[in-house]
């Protein structure tokens, strides 16, 4: 199965798969192959004593075993779609705004900061403290999408740079 056909909302959780002993070389060799060509295994096996269907990808030096939900334990919305007409400036506006954000994905900047804000609690909770709530800021509304879609552009070039943009732009960059 190639890698852009594959729905990542059947995925559930991850296991390494390495190899054994003197396996190794296959092992290298599979796990090449599938990456260039950019190709997935799928398979059925038992582990913890029920049967399962996985995902095998390579990752870097290694391949990767995802258990995936079979098809009827995947919740689909129940929303019809209605098809929306957009303009081609519309679109093009859309396009440049994902274009200015688009970056290459960096799982390390990004942290978990409920658990931060639950550790804290406890650390406030322990040193006898008065437990002090976190503050957030509330997102603000976007009534003219187009009109936010200029704007956010015209601050990725440069030419100016709206307030709401600079808030969350952190939440934004990936």
């Amino acid at each position: 199965m190639k890698a852009v056909d594959f729905d990542p909302v059947f995925l559930d959780k991850s296991y390494h798969m390495l190899p054994d002993g003197a396996i190794v070389k296959p092992y290298a060799l599979l796990r090449e192959a599938m990456k260039e060509r950019e190709q997935y295994a799928i398979a059925k096996v038992a582990m913890h004593n029920r049967e399962h269907i996985v995902a095998i990808r390579p990752s870097e030096n290694e391949l990767m075993l995802r258990t995936m939900f079979f098809a009827d334990e995947i919740q689909r919305a129940n929303v019809k779609a209605t098809p929306e007409k957009f303009s081609e400036k519309e679109m093009q506006l859309a396009g440049q705004l994902i274009d200015s954000l688009t970056a290459k994905f960096q799982p390390e900047k990004f942290h978990d900061e409920y658990k931060e804000n639950v550790e804290k609690l406890i650390d406030q909770k322990q040193k006898g403290e008065q437990v002090r709530p976190v503050k957030h800021e509330q997102p603000r509304l976007v009534v003219d999408t187009l009109q936010a879609l200029r704007k956010s552009i015209a601050a990725s070039q440069g030419k100016e740079r709206p307030a709401s943009h600079a808030k969350n732009r952190k939440r934004t960059a990936a």
